[in-house]
C-alpha cells in the first residue's frame, strides 16, 4: 500500500499550515518533557531502566522535528509562490 502524497496529509493553506506547525510544536515540547520525566524515572543503582521507552519517545520527538520541519518548508513554498 502506498503513502498518500502529503498534499492530502497537510493543510493546503497558509492559515492551516500555521496552525498545524502550532499543533506540532506542542507535541514536540510535550515530548521533551516526558523524556525528561523518563530520565528521572530511572534509577540505575536499583535496576530500574526506562531505555526502550525513552528511545520511543525519542523516536517520535524527532519524526514530529520533520514534520514540522517539512511543514515550513511548504509554508514558505507556499509564501513564495503567492509573490
Amino acid at each position: 500500500m502506498k503513502n498518500p502524497p502529503a498534499e492530502e496529509l497537510l493543510p493546503t493553506d497558509e492559515p492551516g499550515l500555521v496552525a498545524h506547525i502550532a499543533d506540532l510544536t506542542s507535541r514536540h515540547a510535550e515530548l521533551d518533557k516526558r523524556i525528561r520525566e523518563l530520565m528521572d524515572l530511572e534509577k540505575p543503582g536499583q535496576g530500574i531502566f526506562m531505555a526502550a521507552e525513552i528511545h520511543q519517545a525519542k523516536h517520535t520527538r524527532t519524526i514530529t522535528k520533520f514534520q514540522i520541519d517539512f511543514c515550513k518548508a511548504r509554508l514558505n513554498q507556499l509564501r513564495g509562490a503567492g509573490r
